[in-house]
């Protein structure tokens, strides 16, 4: 009986970890302990559990790595940085520094002589986490 509450608490941890995560290897592991749980409660044994749960945790996440969509497989969310908005916060003659997505970045652009600090440029060119900015054409 107190397998059964040991398999069934450390599913109900493991899954609440998953939703720091969100790599779903964990939620298959937590659903095989809590299935482990309902088979230690029903046989009063701890071996047949411990299989059960190692046995279908293996075979969830390999079928999960196997369905797994490639994109997230290479390193998270893709993000789209050319054509967004950024707004002009200081303009020096080597560089301008805006406001994008929450962050400060220093960027590079043709003519920094013709941007005002609070203008509305976008992004035309992303490269090794430096961006290149111009004018809105409107």
């Amino acid at each position: 009986m107190l397998s059964f509450y040991f398999y069934l608490l450390f599913g109900i941890i493991i899954i609440t970890l998953e939703l720091a995560t969100t790599t779903f290897y964990l939620l298959v592991i937590g659903i095989s302990c809590v299935i482990a749980s309902f088979s230690a409660l029903i046989l009063h044994d701890w071996t047949i559990p411990t299989i059960s749960a190692g046995v279908l945790s293996i075979v969830g996440c390999f079928f999960i790595s196997r369905y797994k969509p490639k994109s997230a497989a290479k390193g998270g969310m893709l993000v789209k940085h050319i054509g967004q908005s950024v707004e002009v916060i200081e303009v020096k003659q080597s560089h301008v520094r805006v406001l994008y997505s929450g962050t400060y970045w220093d960027a590079k652009t043709q003519n920094p002589e013709q941007i005002k600090i609070g203008d509305h440029l976008i992004i035309t060119k992303f490269s090794n986490h430096e961006l290149e900015i111009a004018k809105e054409i409107k």
